[in-house]
């Protein structure tokens, strides 16, 4: 009947398949593998194979055959020179029409027999005088969809964390402006697992249950007031010397890094908006609540909204398809 969509959003770490039914979301798989593994590898059929198999099991689960689906939609890392299809920047500003006419399609007989649609990341503009130089993959779907919801007549200010931390800007006509990337994810990853911090943190970060707002705070007046660099081994100091619980400093590492991130928020020049600017914080880990503790901590004026919308980018991506195939 061709009547399910997947959604295939790729990221450095992970990639997550979801089946839609209309508008429904009927399976969701969360591949451990990234654009990461083909990086480290050197090889993309890797990824080929990981994604093939899994899409061949949620056909299974589904009791459903490649006959019953209507299209595949790709975002994210696996548009880039190292993913499944290298897909061109587009420059800001961009809106959904602009992201819908600039889909590639490409048949890819490793993975299925079906052609698979991919959405291309955006560019900051080269003038930009604000944040300069950036560029995303597969945020700008969340962005579609969070303008859908926060973005009536008003500019908005984006806050999507993970791997890479992405700030995002749009403006009142639900155009994506700008963006400004940190590493944010990726250095709690290496700090916490490859260096000497791994004797207490390998592989332990903040989650529901350890989630600590003192200590967050703590580790970004750290950084703030000594740096990054001095903060990271006052983790070592309060593990050897003071005997601190891992909870306690995976929270002030977390609390450390994301000070940065305000930092460089503060710098850009995002912030001075003429007109009223929602700020949205998506996601669905501790890390968005952190967020959130340090606008109220060091930018006690800002109202915030908090977002926890499931699948986010499957659904953007949805949306984006649907209007191409208009």
């Amino acid at each position: 009947m061709r009547e399910i969509l997947i959604t295939i959003d790729g990221g450095t770490t992970n990639t997550r398949c979801v089946f839609w039914k209309f508008n429904e979301m009927i399976l969701e798989e969360k591949m451990r593998t990234g654009i990461r593994d083909a990086v480290t590898k050197k090889t993309k059929s890797s990824l080929e194979i990981a994604l093939r198999n899994t899409l061949d099991n949620c056909l299974k689960k589904l009791s459903c055959t490649w006959e019953d689906i209507s299209g595949i939609v790709v975002s994210g890392m696996l548009t880039s020179e190292n993913g499944l299809c290298e897909v061109p920047y587009i420059q800001v500003p961009v809106s959904l029409e602009e992201l819908a006419d600039n889909m590639y399609c490409k048949q890819i007989t490793n993975i299925c027999p079906k052609p698979i649609w991919f959405i291309p990341g955006i560019k900051n503009a080269l003038d930009d005088e604000i944040c300069g130089m950036d560029m995303m993959r597969g945020e700008e779907t969340e962005s579609i969809e969070l303008m859908r919801k926060y973005g009536f007549g008003y500019s908005m200010l984006l806050i999507l964390p993970g791997s890479h931390n992405k700030i995002i800007q749009t403006d009142e006509k639900k155009n994506i402006c700008r963006c400004l990337t940190t590493m944010s994810g990726e250095m709690l990853y290496a700090l916490s697992n490859h260096t000497i911090l791994s004797s207490v943190l390998n592989d332990y970060y903040v989650n529901i249950k350890n989630y600590d707002e003192s200590w967050i705070l703590k580790g970004a007046r750290m950084a703030e007031d000594k740096g990054l660099c001095r903060a990271a081994f006052e983790v070592r100091i309060q593990e050897i010397i003071e005997k601190r619980s891992k909870d306690k400093l995976a929270n002030y590492l977390l609390g450390a890094i994301l000070s940065q991130d305000m930092l460089a928020l503060k710098k850009s020049g995002m912030l001075h908006c003429s007109n009223r600017q929602n700020i949205v914080i998506s996601g669905s880990n501790k890390m968005v609540d952190a967020w959130k503790l340090l606008f109220a901590e060091m930018m006690p004026d800002w109202k915030v909204i908090v977002d926890r919308t499931p699948q986010l980018s499957g659904r953007g991506a949805k949306r984006v398809f649907e209007y191409r195939m208009k």
